[in-house]
């Protein structure tokens, strides 16, 4: 839902207290005394918010410098998290290059129950095992299985 400016306000605010008063003054028997208590509320409102909206662009600076670090650690996070998937999948290619056949890649990987259903894959490599990856069920990207939401797209993943 869009918000309505105080220009807006101010503009059907004079528009509601003259014609009103017009109207007022050509029948002095109309009851139109409400119509321009209410203009001059919209005038109040659209005029509040003009004044507002001027006094936080001065402050506006400071509101970024405050939300800027939260969004600077979001956006590290998730370049750490594609960073990760990158080294990832070079270490798969490199172990398919290193002379392991396919057969013996895809015996490297594993699925449980509960992987099926998250579609999530875990590789064995001996005595390290590597993170599981969870494919988000919207946008397709690779997650590790310990994130809450896709980094890609938000998703609700658990």
């Amino acid at each position: 839902m869009q918000k309505i400016g105080g220009v807006w306000f101010l503009v059907l605010g004079i528009v509601m207290v003259g014609f009103s008063g017009y109207v007022q003054n050509k029948n002095p028997d109309a009851k139109m005394m409400i119509f321009i208590i209410v203009g001059a509320g919209f005038i109040a409102i659209g005029t509040f918010k003009l004044v507002s909206k001027a006094i936080l662009q001065g402050h506006d600076q400071n509101s970024v410098a405050k939300v800027s670090p939260h969004l600077a650690k979001l956006q590290r996070q998730k370049q750490q998290a594609l960073m990760d998937i990158e080294r990832e999948k070079q270490a798969r290619l490199a172990n398919q290059r290193g002379g392991q056949s396919n057969q013996q890649n895809s015996a490297q990987y594993t699925s449980s129950p509960q992987a099926s259903s998250r579609n999530i894959h875990t590789q064995n490599t001996g005595a390290q095992q590597m993170p599981q990856i969870v494919d988000c069920p919207k946008c397709f990207a690779q997650n590790y299985s310990s994130n809450n939401f896709c980094y890609s797209c938000g998703t609700r993943l658990r």
